[in-house]
């Protein structure tokens, strides 16, 4: 009859277990720091590329609409004259060639647009006609992401933030000071505060180009 032989099996001690216990909870801790970092990253860069792809949208809208300003004064609801650009509290008006239709309209191709910094907000507005009635209403779009909104235009006298530099220049009699008020700027200064890029400051200059005479009598 054999007999059973029985070896000693040594097993982990306490202070191993520990060891062992400890190692795991120290990387258990370390990957989920590790996950909430790439978590965050992730969040961020998100954030940061939807702030790009706002201030380039915000871009592409400005310089379209600058790089084709053109000298044609309108009618506002109330009859009276505006003039072709206008810059004053916040506000900035003027009138843009190159209004697309596609769908074949009975209208001009020349628009008039204005942008306003109010409320913290940076708005772009634009009217389906030229010379406004009581009942005409604009079409307004909100630019994300921005704190802040500077805009100034070069002049004769250099930069301002109020144009017409001469002030009411269309209702004065003086035909020097008409044509000063109907004068276009040189260039427009815009600088926007990003709110996750920061500060950012383009020119633009205004393009010479004469407005279309068979244009301005249909529009």
């Amino acid at each position: 009859m054999r007999r059973l032989k029985y070896h000693n099996q040594s097993g982990f001690t306490l202070l191993e277990l520990l060891i062992v216990l400890g190692i795991l909870s120290f990387l258990g801790v370390a990957s989920f720091n590790m996950a909430g970092s790439g978590i965050r990253l992730q969040k961020s860069i998100a954030s940061q590329s939807e702030a790009l792809e706002d201030a380039v949208r915000v871009w592409q809208w400005l310089e379209r609409d600058l790089e084709q300003m053109v000298n044609r004064p309108v009618r506002d609801q109330l009859g009276e004259t505006q003039e072709a650009v206008y810059l004053r509290n916040n506000q900035f008006f003027f009138s843009k060639a190159g209004w697309q239709n596609p769908l074949m309209y009975v209208r001009s191709d020349v628009q008039r647009v204005e942008y306003q910094w109010q409320d913290q907000q940076f708005i772009r507005r634009f009217w389906p006609m030229m010379d406004r009635d009581q009942d005409s209403k604009a079409i307004e779009q909100v630019f994300e992401g921005i704190s802040n909104v500077q805009i100034s235009l070069l002049g004769e006298q250099g930069w301002t933030s109020v144009w017409p530099e001469t002030e009411s220049a269309l209702r004065q009699g003086d035909s020097s000071t008409e044509e000063s008020g109907l004068r276009l700027p040189q260039a427009v200064r815009v600088r926007l505060n990003l709110m996750e890029i920061g500060e950012v400051e383009r020119l633009f200059i205004v393009p010479s180009i004469p407005l279309n005479q068979e244009q301005n009598e249909t529009i």
